[in-house]
């Protein structure tokens, strides 16, 4: 049976691609690119039979994990979540009500999830995303009277290698080669340095008294952030204005987050890049470069929109040394700043 024959299965196509979503109650979930795979079938049809054994809606016991995954997406924390963050726990709590659903949820123990997040050592990420979801859905538990206990409570998170930041030939061999949307998705990510998340929904209204306002999809933290003097000279060169976002695709429509993060990596590839270098990275290097350029943690946060200071000083320490030396001794020979509100950083 062919790919496209497959219910719930959305086909689009961008850029010359196509792309694949299984588009369920209100939800839609991507799939591997390769409706021909067997990694396409498998993620298919883990996710259709998830819904339809919600659809069957079998005789569940009311003390099972099953039951308290059921509360817990009934209840106003988790209608509260926002989207992206509640997509992830249905794709998490899938997996957990599919594996553990039908035992009770007293009965769960430490050892047993830390088995299973034992399988998933090749991928840190994901298992920390499952162990999250469990912890909180634990977590509702104990407020709701229906567990007495997070057998996760203490579990420290598996460390996550790093995405580092873009050399300065790597940025320019991208720009070489790269089309003009995942050019201005670089500007937009390496002069602002926000997430692609937040990357994808500036909107050109947003430009305001020489900088762009910014609330951040992950915290909710409001930053304005002053145009830099590239950003603004690039924005300047755009004369098709119409659509809402400053990103937006050949038709006129706003990015979606997985969509752009496809385009940019291809990108990456055709411009003869390592593989290592993501879009995330860019906002590390505007990062880093903020801290060469002499800035303090508090006013890398006030760009990067960092709520602590462990994070900035933590891009200060891969800043580079002779750089970041350069700067303290201009600083010590000048003494005393005379304009106190010159504008940080030029980079």
């Amino acid at each position: 049976m062919g790919a496209v024959d497959l219910p719930y299965l959305e086909k689009n196509k961008a850029f010359g691609r196509i792309y694949f979503n299984y588009r369920r109650g209100g939800l839609r979930i991507a799939l591997p690119r390769d409706p021909s795979s067997q990694e396409f079938m498998d993620a298919y049809r883990r996710i259709h039979e998830g819904f339809e054994k919600d659809k069957a809606a079998p005789v569940i016991s009311p003390d099972s994990i099953a039951a308290l995954i059921i509360a817990f997406k009934k209840s106003s924390e988790y209608a509260a979540l926002k989207p992206r963050v509640k997509a992830l726990y249905v794709y998490n709590l899938d997996l957990v009500r599919t594996k553990l659903g039908k035992f009770p949820a007293k009965s769960l123990t430490r050892r047993v999830l830390l088995e299973w997040r034992d399988q998933f050592t090749d991928n840190p990420a994901k298992a920390n995303n499952l162990m999250s979801a469990i912890s909180r859905l634990y977590s509702f538990g104990i407020d709701r009277g229906l567990v007495m206990q997070n057998p996760l409570l203490g579990i420290k998170r598996l460390k996550i290698g790093e995405w580092r930041p873009w050399t300065v030939q790597e940025i320019e061999t991208f720009r070489a080669s790269a089309p003009e949307p995942m050019r201005l998705a670089l500007a937009l990510a390496l002069y602002t340095g926000q997430r692609l998340g937040d990357v994808i929904k500036m909107r050109w209204n947003q430009i305001k008294d020489g900088g762009i306002e910014v609330i951040q999809q992950k915290t909710g933290t409001k930053v304005w952030v002053p145009l830099h003097r590239d950003l603004e000279r690039m924005l300047s060169q755009i004369t098709d204005k119409k659509a809402v976002t400053i990103l937006a695709s050949s038709t006129g429509r706003p990015f979606k987050a997985d969509h752009l993060k496809h385009q940019f990596k291809d990108a990456t590839r055709k411009a003869g890049l390592p593989d290592d270098l993501v879009f995330h990275g860019l906002r590390k290097t505007a990062a880093v470069r903020l801290a060469e350029a002499g800035c303090t943690t508090e006013q890398i946060k006030s760009i990067t929109g960092h709520r602590t200071d462990e994070m900035a000083a933590h891009y200060t320490k891969q800043a580079n040394q002779r750089v970041l030396a350069m700067a303290a001794m201009g600083k010590f020979e000048d003494g005393l700043p005379k304009h106190p509100a010159k504008k940080c950083p030029n980079f």
